[in-house]
Parts: structure tokens; C-alpha cells; sequence
């Protein structure tokens, strides 16, 4: 049997084919460095060598598993497309980052909701890869930022942990940042629309982080419904309007049921001759003791569940009915407009559309007597939807209306782009015709709109001071107080059919 002194080189030895590796190597040398002088026999440094080769082996596959998991810890905490946190490690990451502040008094802390608006339009006409890039590239501006931390939720929805020297270079921040962002998608998508709501929620006491989530939720949504991109902050009273809207909504089908909705009816008068041509239909709730529910405290509550939609055909129906009574009564009918809220609109608006057929195909009255509106707000939203149903609707024989015009931020070219009928300037533009050189303004307005629609409606007409002033800057037609409230259908048609 062979046998080697205690000199040797292991890195040269070789038993039953195993190749020597560096570890096992080194662990044979000092193995044999703590002998010295000992004869070894061949078969025991050929199981030494085994023995080393199957502990570097296993040493290996630990250093894998330790990597391994490493990576499965990252996936299971980042998202995969932006490489932000997910939902969950972001609400731990939150509570370390606050329980690891050394001066916290020094600073402001705030929690911010973003999403894009409208971010479904890069989708649907340039690609799901081309939506992916604007999400990388926001989760990279907020790198640049150098904020907290930050997550994405879900699709285009992030959340945002800031800090600062006071609420003021939060805000400012968040306005510059949403600005910036703002400014590339407007290039790179001008017809898009593509803005962002951000909602902020400062840092204060003990709230929970889901108190926190759900307060800048609010203000994010109040961003968005009144289309502010500065960023909105949080206050107590959203929280109460949302319980309210919430209360409100749950009573709406038990009130439909019920008969506690009405459709009023409020006319509209040709300026000039000071009579009337039409009329537009209105919901009114009747909430029990309290007498009417105002429309700006129950459509947005309505809106906020989804509800607005059965409302908007009720009243529809409502209005159908009536017309069938009066036309099989031998009288005389014409066009009355109702309203339709955005949220028909939403994913190509294809449900509304066939709503609308199988409505219409249940009374013998011609669509050409039912116009159509919808606010000036919408076209800045969902533009290419509306312009796809106002053409539909059209085709179906429908009047067009764009109601509020002047408050949003729609361009006067866009009425070209719709197939509208008539365009009603808002009661706020109305308020100004005798002040100053306002008047003078509408007035110019009014050529301008003139000239890419056939009929103009002026609202909110309430002297005889601005009916006057409105028919010589030649507006033919106007809707306000100063002719008649809205009014119950049945008193409608004594006074005027």
C-alpha cells in the first residue's frame, strides 16, 4: 500500500478520477499541517478528498440557497416592473423609516397618492409596452426625487413617503414633480389628456397606515374630480362628505322603489321673441322630511358608487313616458335635453350605447326629440370615447348638447372634433356679461363657438338686464330664473304644452 509523507501536494493528487479543488485542496494541507511527519496511505487521502469534494459541494449549494432566497426576499417585496415596492413591504418600510428618525420633531412627513389619468389611452392605441415605459419612467423621476420610499399598488397607482422641512416644500415638490411628469406626456401625447391627480396626507399622531391610505385617497380623488394637478391636501371634511355620499347611495334604489325620485323640467326660452323652444330634464330626490336633496349633494354620491347611471335612465324613461302621453294627447312636442354623466363613457362607452337602443326601441317617440348632454369635462377625459358614442348617438337620429362649457379645459377646437348640436355656456360666464369688459368676451366667445355649432343656449340667465345684452350680441337662445325654475313635469305641462 502506497504511502506519502507529510510534504505532500494535494493539488496534485488524484484518487479514482476526483480532480482536486482549490477547497478541498487547502482543507486537505491543513489537515495535514496538524500532523506532520504522519504517514498517509493512499485510500486515506483519496476519503479525505471525497469527503472535502462533497463538503465544498455542499458549502456551494448553501452560498446558492442564501442567493436564492436573497432574490426570492426581492421579488417578493419590489414590484417586477418598476422595481418600487409592493403595497406591502412599502407599509413596512414606512413604519421603519419613521421609527428610525433620529430628530422627527424637525421634519414633516407625508404620505402621497398619484395616478395618471387617463393612462388607459397609451394602452388601448399605442401598447401595453409603451404603457410599461411610462410607469418605469415615473418610478424613475421619483429616484431622481430622492424621496423616502415609494411603491407602486396597482396599475398606474403609486404611493409616496416624503420628508421635509414643512408642509409648504412638500406641496411644492409634489407640484414640481407632477409639472415635470406632466410635461413629457403632453409631449409625447397631445391628444391624450394624460394628466396627474395627486392626493397628500400629513403624518401626524398615531393614525394607522391604513387611516393614512385612505385619507390620501380622498384627496386624490377631489384632485381628480375637479381636475387639479398641483396635488391636493387631505382635510377632515373630505372624510365626511365620503361617509355622507356613502349614506346617501346606499338609500338609492330603495328611493327609486320607492318613488322619491322626480323629473323637473325647466324650459328654455328664445330670447328675442321671449318664448319657448325646449327644455331640459332634471332629477329631483325628495329625501323624506328634509324636503329635496340639492343635485350637488346626491350626483356626486351617486357618481362615487356608480348609481349615476341607472339615475340618468331613469329619468330617461321618466321622460319618455311623458312625451308618449303627451303625443298620444294630440300635443305638440319638442326637443328636450338630458343629462348623462362621464361615467357612461368609460371603456368605449359600448354598454351605454346599447342601453340607449333598447331604451328608445320601448316608446314611439322619434330620438331626434331627445338631446343628449354631457359636460364640457368629459372631453378632456375621454375624448376619443365621446367623440366614438357622440357619433353613434348621432347617427341613431340623437340631438348633441356639451353643457358647462368654459369650465373645463378644452380648446374651442375640440367642438370641432364633436359632432354637437348645441354648446350651453356656463351660468358662470353669464354672471360676468355686465361686469366690466367681460361682456365683450362672452360675446367673442360666442362668434367663435357659432362658428363650429349651429345653436348656442346661454344659462343661467336671471335679469331682464342680461337677456337684453345677450340677444343684441346675438345669442338667439337662454335658460335661467329670469323665465322659469326647474318645475314638476305635470306643472310643466299645464303651463307650457
Amino acid at each position: 500500500m502506497d504511502s506519502h509523507a507529510g510534504t505532500f501536494n494535494p493539488e496534485d493528487f488524484s484518487w479514482r478520477g476526483l480532480a482536486m479543488t482549490p477547497a478541498a485542496a487547502a482543507h486537505i494541507r491543513e489537515l495535514v499541517s496538524k500532523q506532520p511527519g504522519k504517514q498517509w496511505r493512499t485510500e486515506e487521502i483519496g476519503t479525505i478528498c471525497e469527503l472535502s469534494r462533497v463538503v465544498a459541494v455542499f458549502v456551494t449549494l448553501r452560498e446558492k440557497m442564501q442567493e436564492d432566497q436573497q432574490a426570492i426576499h426581492k421579488l417578493k417585496n419590489r414590484d417586477r416592473l418598476t422595481g418600487l415596492y409592493n403595497m406591502e413591504a412599502f407599509r413596512i418600510k414606512l413604519v421603519q423609516l419613521l421609527e428610525a428618525e433620529e430628530n422627527p420633531q424637525e421634519n414633516t412627513y407625508a404620505l402621497t397618492m398619484v395616478d395618471v389619468n387617463n393612462f388607459s389611452y397609451v394602452n388601448e392605441n399605442f401598447g401595453a409596452e409603451m404603457g410599461d415605459s411610462i410607469l418605469k419612467e415615473f418610478s424613475r423621476l421619483l429616484e431622481r426625487k430622492k424621496v423616502m420610499a415609494a411603491c407602486r399598488m396597482y396599475s398606474d397607482y403609486f404611493l409616496v413617503l416624503s420628508r421635509g422641512k414643512s408642509q409648504q416644500e412638500i406641496r411644492r415638490r409634489v407640484k414640481e414633480g407632477n409639472e415635470e411628469f406632466e410635461a413629457k406626456l403632453q409631449e409625447r401625447y397631445p391628444a391624450g389628456g394624460m394628466k396627474l391627480s395627486a392626493g397628500i396626507c400629513f403624518l401626524s399622531g398615531k393614525s394607522s397606515f391604513e387611516t393614512i391610505l385612505e385619507s390620501a385617497n380622498l384627496a386624490r380623488k377631489y384632485a381628480k374630480e375637479h381636475n387639479i394637478t398641483s396635488g391636493v391636501v387631505y382635510i377632515e371634511k373630505m372624510r365626511q362628505t365620503r361617509d355622507e355620499q356613502v349614506l346617501i347611495a346606499t338609500r338609492f334604489h330603495a328611493a327609486i322603489q320607492r318613488g322619491e325620485f322626480e323629473m323637473f323640467l325647466q324650459p328654455k326660452f328664445r330670447l328675442k321673441e321671449n318664448t319657448i323652444y325646449g327644455a331640459e330634464a332634471l332629477a329631483r330626490w325628495h329625501f323624506g322630511e328634509d324636503g329635496y336633496l340639492q343635485p350637488n349633494r346626491f350626483v356626486p354620491a351617486l357618481e362615487l358608487m356608480g348609481y349615476i347611471k341607472d339615475l340618468d335612465f331613469f329619468i330617461l324613461e321618466q321622460l319618455l313616458k311623458y312625451m308618449t302621453k303627451w303625443k298620444e294627447s294630440g300635443k305638440s312636442l319638442f326637443t328636450i335635453s338630458t343629462n348623462f354623466s362621464r361615467k357612461h363613457f368609460e371603456n368605449g362607452g359600448e354598454a351605454f350605447l346599447q342601453r340607449m337602443h333598447e331604451t328608445m326601441d320601448k316608446y314611439d317617440i322619434d330620438s331626434s326629440y331627445i338631446e343628449v348632454e354631457v359636460t364640457e369635462s368629459v372631453m378632456t377625459e375621454k375624448l376619443e370615447d365621446l367623440k366614438h358614442c357622440m357619433i353613434e348617438l348621432a347617427q341613431m337620429g340623437f340631438r348633441i348638447a356639451i353643457d358647462d362649457f368654459g369650465t373645463g379645459y378644452s380648446s374651442l377646437s375640440v367642438l370641432y372634433e364633436i359632432p354637437a348640436n348645441v354648446v350651453k355656456i356656463d351660468k358662470s360666464f353669464t354672471d360676468k356679461v355686465m361686469v366690466d369688459n367681460k361682456g365683450e368676451f362672452v360675446s367673442q366667445m360666442g362668434k367663435f363657438i357659432r362658428a363650429a355649432k349651429e345653436e348656442i343656449v346661454v344659462e343661467g340667465i336671471e335679469t331682464e338686464e342680461q337677456r337684453q345684452f345677450l340677444e343684441s350680441h346675438g345669442f338667439e337662445y337662454g335658460q335661467g330664473y329670469l323665465f322659469d325654475r326647474p318645475i314638476p313635469a305635470d306643472e310643466f305641462e299645464r303651463k307650457y304644452l
